[in-house]
C-alpha cells in the first residue's frame, strides 16, 4: 500500500546544518526538543495498514451455511523516515517504545524482490531462543468462531452454539517488544517483499559507515526475524545530522521495514538476547533517545506521547520537551517498577507502572471494581487492554458483558455512538478516564466484542486503547512515568523543555505505596474519593513528598508474561 506522506518532521528553534559536524557544534547549533509527527496506522501486517480506527471485526458467510468471524487485535505501527549515511538513503522504520534498537533493512536482503533468487534465505523452520519462548499478551492475537446459523442477529447471547481456538499471541524477541514490531506478513520460507516501497540501505555506499564487527539478531514469535551486522552512521532528520549513531543493518530480514526503538537500555538485544547471554558478552549503549542528549539536542533523556483522540490518524512523540496544551490540568508522576529485579536485572527494563485500581463511571453514577495493586504495562505496541482474570470479571459484569470460555472473551450490547462511559484507572491519587467505546468491536447489528481480555496473572497491559487517551511523560532517566488525561482540542502548542524535573508534574500521592508483591483480586474500595484526583484537577501532593525512585529498586519479579527474556533462564 502506497503511502503519499509517512512522516512530518518538526524542528523547533533554529535548524541545523545539514552537513556531518562535530558534537561540539551540534551542540551550539541544534534545538533542545525533537519533535516527530507520524501516521496512526492498523492493521494486521504493516504492508496492509490503514489510517485511522480500526476496523470492525469481519463476518464471512462459508458454503456450509455458517458464519465464521475472526477477532484480529490489529497492531499499531507509527511510520518513521530516516535519512542514514553520506550521502544520505532515505529508509522507513517504526517507532517502536517496546524496543530499545534502531535497525534498517540492508540493501542485499535476499528477502527483497530485487534480491529473490538468492539462495541465502533462512528455512521457514529456523530461529533462535526467542522464536520458543514468547507467550505473553502484547501482540498480535487473532480469535476465530465459528458461528452456526443463516442469521447471526442476537446468536452472540450466551455464546451457545459456538466453537473456536484460544487466542495465538505473539511476542518480541531479543528487544523485548511486546509483538513483532514490524508486523511482517511474513512467515519464513521463500516469500519475497518489495523493499523499494519503504527503502533499504547499502553500507558499500555510505562513505561514513563504520562496522562494529559484530553480529545483530532478533526473532519474532509471529515468524519474522532480522540478521545482520552492527556499525554506525550519520542519521538526518530534516535539517538536523545526527553522527555516530549505532544501527543494525539487516542483511537478511522477511520484514519490510526496519524499526526505531526508543526503550529502556536493558532491552537491547546486546544486553538482553539469547545470543548476548550465550556468549558472555553483555552490554548496554547509546540507544536513540540517549544518543540525542549526547549531541545536545534534548537536555535531559524524556519524551512525551500523544496519540491523539481515537479516531484521529495522526499523532506525536517530543523529545525533551512536554507540550502543555496536550494535557487537562497536571501530569502526575508514578515510579517504573523493576518486575525482574529477582531474575538478577538492577534496574528497569519495560514501561511497568502500579495500577491502584479501576472503576467504571456514566451519568447513573460511579463504580469501584478493585483498588488491589497491579503492576501495568504500558504498552503502545499492543491495541487493546489485558486485566487479571478476577478483576475483568467483576469490570464485564458491571458492563453486562457475557464471557465465553470456549472463545476467551466478553461479548456486550454495543454501547451508542452518545454512551459516556468511562472506564477509569486510578494510579494512585489520580484517574485516567478511558471511553468504553475504545475497547468495543461490532460483530452484529448489536452485539460487540468487548476488547479487554484475560492475562492470565496478576498482571495488566494497557495499550493503545487506554493511551490515546492519556498524555505520557517517559524518564528515562529517573525511571519514572508522568501522565495526564489528554486534551483533544488543543488549538496552539504550549512546549516547554524539560531540563530536570518535568515541568507542570508532581509526585501522584501513591507515588510511595506501589506494588509489591501478588495478591488476590478483591472487590470494594473507592477510586473517586475527594482525595482521588481527575485528569483535570489539580494535585495536592508536593514535590517534597516524592523521594528517589525506590520502587524500580524493591519491586519483585512479576508474573506479567507480556515479555519473555532470555535473562530469565538464566538467572
Amino acid at each position: 500500500m502506497k503511502w503519499s506522506q509517512l512522516l512530518k518532521y518538526t524542528l523547533l528553534a533554529q535548524s541545523a546544518r545539514g552537513a556531518a559536524v562535530s558534537q561540539e557544534e551540534e551542540k551550539e547549533q541544534i534545538p533542545k526538543v525533537l519533535k516527530l509527527s507520524f501516521d496512526k496506522r492498523y492493521g494486521e501486517n504493516y504492508e496492509e495498514s490503514f489510517l485511522g480506527k480500526r476496523d470492525a471485526a469481519p463476518l464471512f458467510k462459508r458454503q456450509d451455511g455458517e458464519y465464521e468471524l475472526t477477532l484480529r487485535n490489529r497492531q499499531n505501527f507509527y511510520s518513521v523516515d530516516l535519512e542514514v549515511g553520506t550521502p544520505p538513503q532515505k529508509v522507513t522504520v517504526l517507532l517502536d517504545t517496546g524496543s530499545s534498537d534502531l535497525w534498517i533493512t540492508g540493501s542485499d536482503n535476499p528477502y527483497c524482490m530485487s534480491n529473490s533468487r538468492s539462495s541465502k534465505k533462512r528455512d521457514s523452520g529456523d530461529g533462535d531462543l526467542f522464536s520458543e519462548m514468547g507467550q505473553g499478551g502484547g501482540g498480535a492475537i487473532y480469535k476465530t468462531l465459528t458461528v452456526t446459523g443463516g442469521d447471526v442477529g442476537n446468536g452472540f447471547s450466551g455464546m451457545s452454539g459456538m466453537s473456536g481456538i484460544l487466542p495465538t499471541e505473539t511476542t518480541g524477541g531479543g528487544s523485548g517488544g511486546g509483538s513483532s514490531a514490524t508486523g511482517s506478513s511474513s512467515s519464513g520460507g521463500g516469500r519475497s517483499i518489495d523493499c523499494s516501497k519503504y527503502g533499504t540501505f547499502n553500507k558499500n555506499k555510505s562513505s561514513t559507515f563504520q562496522s562494529n564487527n559484530s553480529a545483530f539478531d532478533i526473532t519474532y514469535g509471529d515468524g519474522s526475524f532480522t540478521s545482520g551486522e552492527w556499525g554506525r552512521d550519520h542519521i538526518e532528520l530534516g535539517s538536523l545530522n545526527i553522527s555516530d549513531v549505532s544501527i543494525a543493518v539487516a542483511n537478511e530480514s522477511n520484514s519490510s521495514v526496519g524499526v526505531l526503538g526508543i526503550g529502556l537500555p536493558g532491552l537491547e538485544t546486546t544486553y538482553s538476547s539469547g545470543q548476548s547471554v550465550d556468549s558472555g558478552d553483555r552490554h548496554t549503549y547509546a540507544n536513540f533517545p540517549m544518543v540525542l542528549q549526547q549531541h545536545g539536542v534534548t537536555k535531559k533523556n524524556v519524551y512525551s506521547l500523544y496519540l491523539n483522540s481515537p479516531d484521529a490518524t495522526n499523532g506525536s512523540i517530543l523529545f525533551g520537551a512536554v507540550d502543555k496544551s496536550k494535557f487537562n490540568g497536571n501530569l502526575y508522576t508514578i515510579p517504573i517498577l523493576n518486575v525482574y529485579k529477582s531474575r538478577g536485572v538492577s534496574q528497569p527494563i519495560q514501561f511497568d507502572v502500579t495500577l491502584q485500581g479501576l472503576g467504571m463511571s456514566n451519568k447513573t453514577g460511579r463504580t469501584t471494581f478493585s483498588t488491589t495493586k497491579i503492576p501495568a504495562l504500558l504498552d503502545s505496541g499492543s491495541t487493546l487492554a489485558y486485566l487479571p482474570d478476577d478483576l475483568l470479571e467483576m469490570l464485564a459484569e458491571g458492563l453486562g458483558a457475557t464471557y465465553s470460555s470456549t472463545n476467551n472473551f466478553y461479548v456486550m450490547d454495543c454501547p451508542s455512538k452518545h454512551d459516556d462511559t468511562k472506564i477509569v484507572f486510578n494510579f494512585g491519587g489520580f484517574n485516567i478516564e478511558t471511553n468504553l467505546t475504545s475497547y468495543t468491536t461490532q460483530i452484529s447489528s448489536d452485539s460487540c466484542v468487548l476488547g479487554i481480555f484475560p492475562s492470565g496473572d496478576s498482571s495488566a497491559i494497557l495499550g493503545d486503547a487506554f493511551l490515546v487517551h492519556a498524555y505520557v511523560v517517559y524518564d528515562l532517566e529517573d525511571y519514572e512515568i508522568s501522565m495526564a488525561q489528554a486534551n483533544f482540542d488543543a488549538d496552539n502548542e504550549d512546549i516547554e523543555v524539560v531540563s530536570s524535573s518535568v515541568p507542570q508534574a508532581t509526585a501522584a500521592a501513591g507515588y510511595s505505596s506501589t506494588y509489591t508483591s501478588s495478591k488476590s483480586i478483591t472487590p470494594g474500595g473507592n477510586i473517586f474519593s475527594s482525595g482521588t484526583l481527575s485528569g483535570s484537577a489539580s494535585n495536592t501532593a508536593s514535590d517534597g513528598n516524592k523521594s528517589k525512585n525506590m520502587a524500580a529498586a524493591t519491586a519483585p519479579t512479576s508474573l506479567l508474561a507480556t515479555i519473555v527474556f532470555a535473562i530469565s533462564m538464566f538467572f
